[in-house]
């Protein structure tokens, strides 16, 4: 335990990894910028992190794909990719991400799937909304939406489920998806699901319009940017799967390197987070059954793992329960226990040589430092991986990309106006392991 530590005890920071002076517009290039995803992957660093450690045509893989950053930048660098989230919403954007649309074809298909929206009789519109109404979700959508919004934005929907082909259909319900919280009364200084009745209502179809139109703009350029060798075979170059990262749909020692970044303790928050897009279109999906699938979460599961084969970890879950806070042990014993066995998975997909690399950073929960990176570097080291190295990258924190803010008691995400606050994540570590 003690050599871990030391060792990332004595780390100076390399500000090569470090990205801050980065605009907007350099890391939400091409289609990165098709939906807002919570702490994603800078762009810049997933291809580094590809491009040092595989050749082309090797099998790059996220186990917890988020966004789809590492898909993207694996198949512009010639690799082949696979992603596994548990989050539908998180399958949505990277699949949409990750697929190239002929660019005419899709000026096509927009004009015809805008034509049909704006010629809508007020029928059509009820219908649609009359459907909304019916479903379980309905509730929560009225709390988020006023009556307006919420019809405007069925119709959207109704006139995209209409459509025949399946890469327009899903490149529409992505930016749906995206714009769901400017439509919204969701507050927009914080992305805690907090309300805000007092935000003024937007013109739906116009906010919706101008996003695919952007989007629009990013696939020509994708498409265009895109290697024609991978452009027409990319079924073969792309697999996206919800799923268990603990389950993963791949073969054993297939995989030649791992580029991803794990959930934090209170992971379910993602859940919340995307709970918008969970209610318009995965209205039979109660939320709470989606956020109990996610590692890290608080509800209670059965775990098979007697105790997690790490010394610090052991320490972090001993002081909190010496603190009194039996609750938030029990969740970090669970979080540590679930990322055992993903590392374990990990493991058996990776080729003898291949390398697995993870961003991760530390956190506090119930006052108690929760050392996710030493842990999650013990796990690996158990389950058999070598350590190649650790960098220690700063978060930027210029203004553009400030590090979210959390209550230092509970670790949870707090509003950046909140005076009871911590910037949390100002560093983060690049964990990279090899198979023997």
């Amino acid at each position: 335990m003690m050599h871990i530590q030391n060792r990332f005890a004595s780390l100076e920071v390399d500000e090569s990894w470090t990205y801050g002076g980065l605009s907007r517009s350099e890391i939400n290039y091409l289609t990165h910028s098709y939906h807002r995803y919570p702490a994603k992957f800078i762009p810049q660093l997933a291809r580094r992190l590809i491009e040092e450690h595989s050749d082309k045509d090797q099998i790059v893989c996220d186990p917890f794909a988020g966004g789809g950053t590492t898909l993207v930048e694996g198949l512009l660098t010639g690799r082949q990719v696979i992603g596994v989230d548990i989050n539908p919403i998180a399958c949505l954007a990277s699949r949409a991400k990750t697929t190239s649309i002929e660019p005419t074809l899709l000026k096509e298909e927009l004009a015809k799937f805008f034509w049909k929206l704006d010629s809508m009789r007020a029928k059509d519109e009820d219908d649609a909304y009359r459907e909304i109404k019916a479903s379980p979700s309905y509730d929560r959508i009225r709390y988020w939406f006023d009556w307006r919004a919420a019809k405007e934005l069925a119709s959207i929907l109704s006139v995209i489920e209409d459509n025949a082909n399946e890469d327009v259909k899903l490149f529409l319900k992505c930016g749906f998806s995206h714009v769901l919280k400017s439509c919204s009364k969701w507050d927009g200084n914080t992305i805690k699901p907090i309300q805000d009745r007092s935000r003024k209502k937007p013109n739906v179809i116009q906010v919706f319009r101008s996003h695919i139109q952007h989007m629009n703009r990013k696939n020509a350029q994708f498409y265009e940017t895109l290697p024609e060798s991978i452009r027409v075979r990319l079924n073969k170059y792309v697999k996206v799967v919800q799923g268990d990262c603990r389950h993963l749909p791949c073969e054993d020692n297939e995989v030649s390197l791992i580029v991803t970044s794990p959930p934090y303790v209170t992971s379910y928050e993602y859940a919340d987070l995307h709970q918008l897009s969970i209610l318009w279109l995965e209205r039979d999906t109660e939320l709470s059954q989606i956020r109990k699938n996610f590692i890290g979460t608080e509800q209670p599961k059965d775990m098979s793992v007697g105790r997690t084969h790490s010394e610090v970890g052991y320490g972090i879950v001993e002081d909190l329960k010496n603190s009194g806070k039996n609750g938030y042990a029990r969740t970090v014993f669970t979080y540590f226990a679930e990322m055992q066995q993903a590392i374990k998975e990990f493991y058996r997909i990776l080729k003898s040589g291949g390398t697995m690399c993870i961003v991760i950073g530390n956190t506090t929960l119930g006052g108690v430092n929760i050392l996710n990176a030493q842990v999650l570097t013990e796990l690996s080291l158990n389950q058999g991986f070598t350590l190649s190295k650790i960098i220690k990258r700063r978060v930027p924190g210029n203004g553009k990309f400030l590090p979210s803010a959390r209550d230092p008691e509970t670790g949870y995400f707090a509003p950046t106006k909140a005076k009871k606050k911590k910037w949390s994540y100002q560093y983060e570590y690049i964990l990279t392991l090899s198979k023997p």
